[in-house]
């Protein structure tokens, strides 16, 4: 059934002015863009255009009208050029002439000083450590959502406008990074940004962070649930009642949401998600505007993890009540001059039952927005080459007028441990022969870094779903983009390089978000869903009662990195086939792990360790108090040290926090790391003292 809202559930906050209601563009007009998807659906005016400044490899060219060796894999160290000498050295990673503003900052291995100059200034307006950008402990001006580490991804999303021109350095070189930057039409005036520009802001910074971190838009879960839904058997289809303001007058659609109730369940659930065809048609167009899964459209391929963005969010975990079900929620603004027709098409072999419900607004101005689309593209079986690229993957072709891209969802099924996103991501715009966008790798262009398996949500990109072990099974990748969106006049061309170190036969899938012009040409098509694969999670070995150190966190650590990583090269000894690797290279360094323990009681506490060539002795202590003596974590191989005993305590109930501190290494062995794989608390009947308490 087709529910109709204008101002109830699913009700956005009252949208901000629209930046270019302002005479300027200043830091406080472009982040209420940040948080106002309805400028998106604003046809770009000619002369806006946006780039992406990287360290792709630059073996990658255009000569003629080839582009040669398009697969180079060195994506690292590559700059426009380094200027000054000695220690005075700067690498510059962008250069654009204005009036504009850099919207997004990334990097994998931030380094040295990050700096920018604006409008030819010889002084940069912004001085601090590159890895600053995503540490607000450091005191970063700009604090979370907007600097953050996603799964060892370091973000910056936030805008530097300048007036006439910006040029970003560094002091030291080889990073992998991207800048996003967007220029405007000549002539639009634009106030520069400065410290005291950013101390001004300071109120509309906190209060666009609140709105992206807090953009559930109020889901009445409730009201949804009252709701009397549709049932669906396999093959049926519904053609919901269309969304008609009276008298064919223009509107938007501003929230459309969904639920999957409990007639279906887990890998019966996630099977219906992924083969139930979502179409939506906008003033009677011969193709829909929107072809996708449904689950996929709301992020949830292929299965129904929860996620949130700003944009979008759904899945299964958030909402338990009366049972286990998919509720999810798109804020994509979708305009419509006359009329919008959804259609859903079970093509599972389940039957299930929907909720559709969808927010509507008349808005004379819809009459001349851009009209918003969502296509899916997917390959069952595709053969990559080991070690090198395969092909540039089509996500999208659009031709035939103005446009905006703003967001792509990936989905791979890898039957293999060996990492598969080597491949960089790349736009044409208006048939231009080199892309303006080239990306340095598939997690990069998803804001993560180094293949990292864990899971995270941001406002604008998230990974919702990586089984493992390693890079096996199912990911799940999406980035919206909003200030980094990208415009086009003519046409858009998106590319995924497909880029593999093994060669195998794996599922591939995209699903493009972006606004087009009434009447554009598209690829890819509607798709038929009934011969899609839903692959389960493989199975995995796991060491019984075990705490997988992988699922801790990480409250401190006073140097090195905490990756997962893939344990399966060396054997099957580990639990889940990964490990907490603390990469380290000092004596005396601490990293501490937060421990729940459920209930009071007395437990011997148990450790798997990794013991190699290359790691230290590491002192143990729980709450402060150290754990026996330091464990010597060197063997002449990669080996499991087993089940090692880390003593009996007494504990309270609550978090407590186990700190691992770097004692030294032995003499054989040549660096301090340490790997970590599961963590056990047995209960015993061992009488001791007073209990320890939690770490508060």
């Amino acid at each position: 059934m087709l529910f109709l809202a204008v101002a109830g559930l699913f009700a956005t906050a009252a949208a901000p002015a629209r930046a270019d209601d302002a005479p300027k563009i200043t830091v406080e007009s472009l982040l209420r863009k940040m948080v106002d998807l309805s400028w998106l659906a604003q046809p770009p005016a000619a002369g806006e255009r946006s780039v992406l400044f990287s360290s792709y490899d630059r073996a990658s060219k255009l000569e003629g009208d080839t582009i040669v060796n398009p697969f180079a894999n060195g994506d690292r160290g590559h700059y426009l050029r380094v200027e000054g000498e000695g220690d005075h050295r700067e690498w510059v990673l962008a250069e654009s002439k204005g009036p504009g503003y850099v919207s997004r900052i990334w990097s994998a291995n931030p380094d040295g000083e990050l700096r920018i100059y604006i409008d030819g200034a010889d002084k940069p307006v912004f001085a601090r450590s590159f890895a600053s950008i995503s540490d607000n402990a450091l005191g970063w001006p700009f604090p979370a959502p907007f600097g953050h580490v996603a799964s060892r991804g370091h973000n910056l999303y936030f805008p530097f406008p300048f007036a006439k021109s910006i040029k970003i350095t560094t002091t030291k070189g080889d990073q992998y990074y991207q800048v996003n930057v967007t220029t405007l039409p000549e002539g639009t005036q634009v106030e520069s940004y400065s410290p005291e520009v950013r101390d001004r802001a300071s109120g509309a910074i906190t209060s666009a962070g609140h709105a992206l971190t807090n953009s559930q838009t109020g889901e009445d879960v409730a009201a949804l649930m009252a709701s009397q839904p549709f049932t669906l058997k396999p093959g049926q289809s519904t053609e919901i009642v269309p969304t008609r303001n009276p008298g064919d007058r223009p509107g938007v659609i501003t929230n459309l949401a969904c639920m999957v109730t409990p007639s279906v369940r887990g890998d019966d659930l996630n099977e219906v998600l992924a083969r139930t065809l979502l179409t939506i048609t906008f003033d009677d167009a011969a193709t829909p505007q929107i072809a996708a899964p449904l689950g996929d459209f709301f992020g949830a391929a292929p299965g129904a993890d929860y996620y949130q963005t700003y944009a979008a969010s759904g899945g299964t975990t958030r909402y338990q009540i009366g049972g286990n079900f998919y509720l999810a929620s798109s804020r994509w603004i979708m305009p419509y001059r006359r009329s919008a027709r959804i259609v859903l098409k079970n093509q599972s072999t389940h039957e299930a039952r929907f909720v559709i419900r969808a927010n509507v607004r008349e808005d004379p101005s819809a009459a001349g927005m851009l009209q918003f689309h969502a296509r899916w593209r997917s390959v069952e079986e595709l053969q990559t080459k080991k070690g090198e690229g395969t092909l540039d993957w089509p996500a999208l072709r659009v031709k035939g007028g103005a446009g905006r891209f703003v967001g792509l969802l990936l989905n791979v099924y890898n039957p293999v441990t060996a990492w598969w996103g080597e491949g960089d991501e790349k736009i044409h715009v208006d048939g231009e022969k080199f892309p303006s966008t080239f990306g340095t790798g598939t997690e990069d262009y998803f804001g993560y870094a180094w293949g990292d398996s864990r899971t995270y949500m941001n406002p604008f990109h998230a990974q919702t779903r990586c089984d493992g072990p390693g890079s096996m099974g199912n990911t799940s990748n999406i980035r919206h983009q909003i200030l980094d969106s990208v415009p086009f006049r003519k046409s858009l061309d998106f590319d995924l390089e497909v880029w593999h170190w093994e060669a195998v036969k794996m599922q591939y899938a995209t699903l493009a978000y972006f606004y087009a012009a009434p009447g554009a040409t598209i690829e890819p098509g509607v798709p038929d869903l009934s011969t899609r694969k839903v692959h389960p999670k493989p199975p995995v070995k796991r060491e019984p009662g075990a705490i997988e150190a992988e699922d801790l966190r990480v409250r401190d650590k006073t140097a090195g990195d905490t990756p997962i990583q893939d344990m399966t090269p060396f054997g099957d000894a580990w639990s889940g086939a990964q490990q907490l690797f603390w990469i380290v290279r000092e004596p005396g360094a601490r990293l501490d792990l937060e421990v729940r323990v459920e209930q009071d009681g007395t437990y011997a506490l148990w450790g798997g360790f990794t013991k190699a060539p290359d790691y230290a002795m590491v002192q143990l202590a729980l709450d402060g108090k150290d754990l026996g003596r330091p464990i010597d974590l060197y063997a002449p191989g990669v080996v499991h040290s087993g089940a090692a005993a880390l003593g009996v305590l007494s504990l309270e109930t609550g978090t407590h926090v186990l700190s691992l501190t770097i004692a030294g290494k032995n003499p054989k062995s040549t660096s301090y790391l340490v790997g970590l794989d599961w963590l056990k608390l047995a209960p015993t009947q061992t009488i001791l003292p007073a209990p320890i308490k939690p770490r508060r």
